[in-house]
């Protein structure tokens, strides 16, 4: 009789590991929640010419689809990111453009220099001739 009970228990361990794994199996993966995004709009940009279509197809999209309207939401976050990019161009622009102020007033020094230098090996030249 106890080889009867452990067949038994056998029998109800096998069955609840095979049926957990059947149920685990069979359970719908959570979907993820469509959305009508930036994407989407320039995806779908090419077949509307007007605002009031545009509307039209995201009424649709939104209304009767069930998409998740994020398109303002991901318009600000993208403008927010470009304007971020763009004021630290301009800050590298300014940065560079007093380098470049800089380095032309070093250039001037130099050449300021340069035609002193000549204008002294005109002098000693001169010197040198007048006394060969």
């Amino acid at each position: 009789m106890s080889i009867a009970i452990a067949m038994w228990i056998l029998v109800l361990v096998l069955t609840a590991v095979v049926g957990s794994y059947f149920i685990g199996k069979n359970k719908p993966r959570p979907v993820e929640p469509k959305r009508f995004g930036l994407g989407e709009a320039e995806a779908a940009r090419q077949f509307v010419t007007e605002p009031g279509q545009a509307r039209a197809v995201k009424g649709v999209v939104v209304g009767v689809l069930g998409y998740e309207d994020m398109l303002a939401a991901e318009v600000a976050t993208t403008r927010n990111m470009l304007q971020v990019r763009n004021d630290g161009h301009r800050e590298d622009i300014g940065s560079h453009e007093d380098e470049i102020a800089t380095l032309n007033a070093a250039i001037t020094g130099l050449r300021d220099q340069i035609a002193d230098g000549e204008t002294q090996m005109a002098d000693v030249e001169a010197v040198g001739q007048l006394f060969a």
